[in-house]
């Protein structure tokens, strides 16, 4: 054993020291940890009674380092450290917290964030048998747990937050994946994505929209029984915001956009020889400018934005799937939300991300050549970055160093980068084929998702920055003026004792009132006290 690790376990405590705590526990601060000065130790650890009795400043000192003590106390709980978790939210959507890393805006991991988190909640959707498979007479090797927690393939296990069996109906997949409640956490200032993963032909597009043989009618409006995530969100945010509070006011705006051959386009437009470029900014991450919003008055616009970007998505035809998805979709729906509290307008700006991901295939199995295997090609590269981000992030997920995550390796992760390890809330829904001849991709499907369990992210929600700091401000003031209140009754301070500061917010609250500095020094005097049974003067012509 070195002699640091030592020194460790054989310390001592010094003389008129309490005994250090265990090395697994956190250890207090300097002046949290009991020290005696000599005298009497009445006013508890950390502190003396050499201050003269009753002085403004000590007592002001003393109550604002309990506060303190108190804070740090509620924020890592005994055995926890410095990765101690926060309290869990109660706003929803908010997901229980956890120990865990995050990623800053220029992809470097860290560990040391106090923020709630969440891990990515993976589920795996399991379909049927297609009838090729069936005509070639082959056996499902995937088997669903009884209490849909777990899967089998082969002598292999897995577990995820769900599993769901060939025979799900798409109104259970809503119900199951927990989706509705990412739509309200959006509609409270959240961000939130759902993205499908798997192999070609595993049912992924299916699931986020249903069948685009279907949806590929100009006339489409959704109703049906197949209707796929997307469609039934959209039902379910227009739903919310029709039933709003009086005083509350939803906007909510629509994009669409697909990642081909490594270039971004938008598919509300249809152009397909303009490009799109993704750009960085600070607090905001990878968007993309110049990329059409439209603005959604009622549920048929919505829906309207979804069949026009499925019309125009680039699908091509192999051995694999007779109606494969040869770009990555992503369809961002923005909420914003305007609520009167008390005379003041909060704004709060959340969005729901819907994300299908094209499959993976082999050339080899798929056939594919020309200008389908230029797809393939760039298919997978994406798929391979995006599957080392997230092997990345899984390691960060329990390493204590500090590591870069290549989000800048493809315009698909840089994208992805707030929905995998950022400050979304987010939900992969894995789509396998139960066949016998699709096994390895299978595995490597299952593979990703188990680790994709361990990324986490820092859900915060996104409201305007000057209205927040006004209310951080209110209930600052707010809280300054009970705690002042308080002194006073108790310990008898007079108002020029207590927090400094003071005068400067009874001078805003009187100009914010239109009063003038004979109303301030009125209020002051008020508040510092008058002989008893006499008022203070008021100023002529208040």
């Amino acid at each position: 054993t070195s002699r640091g690790a030592k020194d460790v376990h054989t310390r001592r405590s010094p003389e008129g020291m309490p005994p250090l705590m265990p090395p697994g526990r956190p250890q207090p601060r300097g002046d949290e940890r009991g020290h005696s000065d000599g005298g009497p130790t009445h006013a508890g650890p950390g502190y003396s009674d050499r201050r003269p009795p009753g002085s403004p400043v000590g007592l002001e000192s003393r109550m604002t380092e309990r506060v303190s003590r108190r804070a740090v106390a509620n924020a890592h709980p005994p055995g926890m450290g410095t990765m101690g978790r926060p309290p869990a939210r109660t706003t929803s959507g908010s997901a229980p917290s956890s120990p865990a890393h995050s990623v800053d805006s220029s992809g470097n991991l860290s560990g040391t964030s106090r923020a709630a988190v969440s891990a990515v909640k993976v589920v795996v959707r399991v379909r049927p048998l297609n009838s090729g498979e069936l005509s070639r007479g082959e056996e499902e090797i995937v088997s669903v747990s009884s209490d849909q927690r777990s899967l089998q393939v082969g002598n292999r296990s897995f577990d995820f937050n769900a599993c769901l069996s060939p025979d799900t109906t798409q109104p259970d997949v809503m119900i199951k994946c927990g989706v509705q409640r990412l739509l309200d956490s959006a509609l409270h200032g959240y961000a939130a994505s759902i993205f499908a993963y798997g192999q070609t032909g595993s049912g992924k597009t299916f699931s986020m929209s249903g069948r685009e043989e279907v949806m590929h009618k100009q006339d489409w409006m959704g109703g049906t029984g197949e209707d796929g995530i997307m469609t039934r969100s959209l039902a379910h945010i227009f739903a919310k915001t029709g039933k709003a509070a009086p005083g509350a006011e939803y906007v909510v705006r629509c994009s669409y956009l697909e990642i081909y051959n490594e270039a971004i386009y938008d598919l509300l437009t249809g152009d397909h020889q303009t490009q799109l470029q993704e750009r960085m900014e600070t607090g905001r991450g990878f968007h993309v400018p110049g990329l059409k919003t439209v603005e959604c008055f009622r549920l048929e616009d919505a829906l309207a934005v979804v069949g026009t970007g499925t019309r125009n998505r680039h699908v091509g035809s192999h051995e694999l799937n007779k109606d494969s998805s040869r770009s990555h979709s992503i369809m961002t729906v923005h909420i914003e939300s305007h609520t009167d509290v008390r005379g003041v307008t909060v704004s709060k700006f959340g969005k729901v991300s819907f994300i299908d991901l094209a499959g993976s295939e082999r050339l080899k199995q798929s056939k594919s050549d020309g200008t389908m295997a230029k797809e393939t090609a760039n298919i997978n590269r994406s798929l391979f970055m995006l599957g080392k981000v997230i092997a990345m992030l899984s390691d960060g997920a329990t390493s204590a160093d500090r590591k870069h995550i290549p989000y800048r390796d493809s315009k698909l992760t840089k994208l992805l980068m707030d929905s995998l390890g950022g400050s979304s809330l987010a939900l992969m829904i894995a789509c396998v084929s139960p066949s016998q001849a699709h096994a390895e991709e299978t595995l490597n499907t299952l593979h990703y998702a188990s680790r994709a369990r361990n990324i986490i992210n820092r859900p915060t929600a996104s409201e305007d920055p000057t209205q927040a700091l006004v209310s951080r401000l209110r209930k600052e003031n707010e809280t300054l003026r009970k705690e002042n209140g308080f002194l006073k009754q108790k310990l008898g301070m007079t108002l020029e004792h207590q927090v400094t500061g003071l005068e400067r917010l009874a001078l805003d609250d009187v100009r914010a009132a239109g009063g003038g500095d004979a109303d301030l020094q009125y209020n002051l005097q008020s508040n510092r006290g008058s002989p008893p049974g006499e008022s203070p003067p008021r100023p002529v012509g208040g």
